[in-house]
Parts: structure tokens; C-alpha cells; sequence
């Protein structure tokens, strides 16, 4: 597990992630310089370098939180991330919503893969 001070992005960003992780049981932060949380060999969310949360989410629900939240799907080296969503601010700065995100999208990576 990765500390803060590895972390080059904002530090709240960093405590606030933390935070909402801390609330999800079974669920740790993994890396160092790029904070992440994974599961069944997935990556379930990131903290991004400028300080933004992305979670995975499936098919069936991911166009529904991009639509509710009003949001859209993160750009990593010039490449839109088809299977992820950016959480608002507003989400992440009260941890119990953030985590509620979270255990979404760890339900959907824990899933076994479909046939």
C-alpha cells in the first residue's frame, strides 16, 4: 500500500479517497505515486493525478450514473476510459457517499465473468 507522501497530487484528494476506502469493508488502497482499489484482478477506482475519482461500473449501470451525476468518463493518456466514471466532487468529499460508490463498483468487478 502506497502513502501520501508518494502521492504527488493534491493531499486532500489523497485523505479524502482514504477516507471513503476506509469505510468499505475487504477494500484496500493499492499503489503508490497512482492510489487505486481492485478486485477479482479488476481495477475498481483510482484517484488520478490532478485529484479526481474514477470508478468501473458495468454496462447496465454506467450510463445511469453518468447521466444522474451529470458526468463523464475520464481521458488517461489521451484515451477515453470506456468502463469508468468520474465521480463528482460533491460525492467525494462526504466519505459515506463515497463509499457507497465504491462498494458499487467493487460489487460489479467481483462479479465472476460471464460465459
Amino acid at each position: 500500500m502506497g502513502s501520501k507522501k508518494e502521492y504527488t497530487g493534491p493531499a486532500d484528494a489523497f485523505d479524502r479517497y482514504d477516507a471513503g476506502i476506509d469505510r468499505v469493508e475487504d477494500v484496500a488502497r493499492k499503489g503508490a505515486a497512482n492510489p487505486y482499489t481492485s478486485g477479482n484482478g479488476w481495477m475498481a477506482s483510482y484517484l488520478g493525478k490532478q485529484g479526481d475519482v474514477a470508478i468501473r461500473l458495468g454496462s447496465d449501470v454506467l450510463e445511469q450514473f453518468l447521466a444522474e451525476h451529470d458526468t463523464e468518463r475520464p481521458v488517461s493518456h489521451g484515451a477515453v476510459m470506456k468502463d469508468f466514471a468520474l465521480v463528482p466532487d460533491a460525492i467525494v468529499a462526504d466519505p459515506e457517499q463515497l463509499a457507497a460508490v465504491l462498494r458499487r463498483a467493487h460489487a460489479h468487478v467481483d462479479r465472476p465473468p460471464q460465459k
